[in-house]
């Protein structure tokens, strides 16, 4: 079993001067159990905050005019009747844009341990064509990885088409020259890496742009080599000869691989 994800959505709001929180709303209604993760970025002197029922995972800042560019990734598993309406941070800024992946097979009950993210936010080099970050890695096995990259721009300049690898890329959203003569930029991916190691992300913009800030948050998620599945064993025991036979028994055993449920870890049925 491995992670995948099952939507990306991408929205933002290119104003440099009204505050906004950033929010979207999915394609499809998320289904109970899956998980969410959303990065948010923007604009303001106030830290992140999760919204009730969402746990922070990772948070940075950079100041070099204010305001300061703040950035953060949230979680949380679905639950029945999940909305559409995605806001996982309730702190407001200007410039505001967000990213929110549905990711399906990873089981709740080692959430803290599947959840590995990492943010980081600069300022960018100028004309910037170009950016990456090899900020995290894995020890497992098919670790799914998600990545967001934003860029904010006072120039009014695009950025043309945004690349990212070996990510494939899920959703993006681009506007240029937007209030205050703002341009935001967001695009989410993910990539299934095989074995484990470290993940390089890399992003590529068509068009060179003077660009102010560039933050790239990354997450692994990974299913637990020990939740992958359980196996099921038949046996028939028989006393007698073949052509006469007197006693047949029936043993049914299930051998579960995993942690210790609620109740006994395996099952035997004697007929």
């Amino acid at each position: 079993m491995t992670a995948s994800v099952v939507q990306c959505k991408t929205n933002g709001q290119p104003n440099g001067t009204s505050p906004w929180v950033p929010t979207l709303t999915l394609s499809s209604t998320p289904t109970q159990g899956n998980l969410l993760y959303a990065i948010v970025f923007y604009r303001s002197a106030t830290a992140p905050v999760a919204a009730s029922g969402w746990t922070l995972d990772q948070s940075a800042s950079y100041t070099n005019n204010a305001p300061a560019t703040q950035a953060a990734s949230y979680w949380k598993y679905a639950g029945a009747s999940e909305p559409t309406t995605i806001t996982p941070n309730t702190t407001s800024g200007v410039s505001g844009s967000i990213i929110v992946f549905e990711v399906t097979n990873v089981p709740s009950t080692f959430a803290a341990a599947k959840i590995v993210g990492s943010i980081y936010p600069s300022i960018a080099q100028n004309p910037l064509t170009s950016s990456g970050y090899n900020g995290i890695g894995t020890s497992q096995k098919n670790t799914l990885f998600i990545d967001g990259f934003f860029c904010y721009s006072a120039s009014g300049a695009g950025v043309g088409t945004v690349g990212l690898s070996p990510s494939t890329m899920l959703s993006s959203y681009n506007a240029v020259g937007g209030t205050s003569n703002v341009t935001i930029t967001a695009a989410g991916g993910s990539f299934l890496q095989a074995s484990p190691g470290t993940y390089g992300d890399n992003i590529n913009l068509t068009v060179a742009a003077d660009i102010g800030w560039v933050v790239i948050g990354l997450a692994s998620v990974y299913v637990p080599a020990n939740t992958q599945g359980s196996s099921k064993i038949n046996a028939l025991a028989m006393t007698g000869p073949l052509n006469n036979t007197q006693v047949v028994s029936k043993v049914t055993g299930y051998v579960m691989v995993g942690p210790p449920p609620a109740s006994p870890g395996w099952i035997s049925v004697i007929e």
